[in-house]
């Protein structure tokens, strides 16, 4: 559950550029607002800062999750979802700094979604959203060509 979470926030929440409009009409709050949010951590991506997502917004999320969820599901489900959730979180931001300040997890799981994170920052931010899973951009079309493609 945690990472389908994890890619629907990165592609469809902190992406937004991916969804203007060309040639609408200009919206500078907008762009204010992608901008201040997700954009300025690819800009400004060795700050911890920017890297970590801030306890106040996992709170802002797990609290919506837990009004909605707790009316669709028994309390067990819910709390072994929530369980799942927590510890996906932590796993994401542990993994997601440790890209960012190159630490080096002697494991080929760790180091594939380094590179494709990496990718995702350098090469097509249009591209490989999941973090510590890249199982969801398989399945949605977003993840890397084939290496016959991208070399």
């Amino acid at each position: 559950m945690w990472t389908l979470t994890e890619y629907y926030l990165h592609r469809f929440s902190r992406h937004g550029e991916h969804f203007l409009d060309p040639n609408g009409v200009d919206d500078g709050e907008t762009l204010v607002d992608l901008f201040s949010g997700h954009l300025s951590h690819h800009v400004f991506m060795n700050q911890e800062k920017r890297i970590v997502i801030s306890l106040v917004t996992y709170l802002q999320y797990m609290g919506v999750v837990w009004i909605t969820t707790q009316f669709l599901v028994p309390a067990p489900i819910l709390y072994m979802l929530f369980a799942g959730w927590i510890l996906g979180s932590l796993l994401y931001d542990g993994m997601h700094l440790s890209f960012h300040f190159n630490w080096n997890i002697p494991s080929a799981y760790y180091q594939s979604c380094k590179d494709a994170h990496m990718r995702h920052h350098f090469r097509d931010t249009s591209k490989e959203y999941g973090v510590t899973s890249p199982m969801w951009d398989h399945i949605c079309g977003t993840g890397r060509e084939s290496d016959s493609k991208q070399e």
